[in-house]
């Protein structure tokens, strides 16, 4: 029997043409699951059954330890958002850069917060 191989799979899956393979990815909770049962199962080592699913031998040590993903967390804001929203009062013309000249972020925090 042929190994399940992942990326071989993704290629049968109709994707557009801009589709940028070499994109990180993260895997469904599923497919760590069989990984995980195909290893305990047949007995595999982590470098084995990571190259039966194609997947990178550290994603698979990673499962080992915590199978659900780490939370990603959002970013503290740097810019308080009422004080944002009184400025586009008062000022409902300006531009991105003087906003932020004026509430001393950069111009990223204001279109961010936008």
């Amino acid at each position: 029997m042929e190994a399940f191989n992942f990326w071989k799979y993704l290629d049968n899956i109709a994707q557009p043409d801009n589709f940028d393979y070499n994109l990180k990815m993260a895997y469904s909770l599923d497919f760590r699951r069989k990984v995980l049962s195909v290893r305990e199962k047949k007995g595999l080592t982590i470098a084995e059954v990571a190259a039966r699913f194609d997947v990178g031998v550290a994603s698979v040590t990673r499962w080992v330890k915590n199978i659900h993903r780490k939370p990603q967390g959002f970013r503290q804001r740097k810019i308080d958002l009422d004080v944002l929203r009184q400025d586009i009062r008062d000022y409902p013309d300006a531009y991105q850069y003087e906003r932020a000249k004026r509430l001393g972020v950069a111009q990223n925090a204001i279109f961010l917060a936008l």
